[in-house]
């Protein structure tokens, strides 16, 4: 594996958590809006 290929690869679960966390957001916000 190159240099290039492992810093794309280390950086993977980084993109993928902030998936999550923009999911969890959404979801949050969804909630509130029932609220109102």
């Amino acid at each position: 594996m190159t240099y290039k290929e492992e810093s794309s690869f280390k950086s993977l679960p980084l993109k993928v958590n902030k998936l999550q966390i923009s999911k969890e957001i959404f979801k949050k916000n969804k909630r509130y809006q029932k609220n109102y």
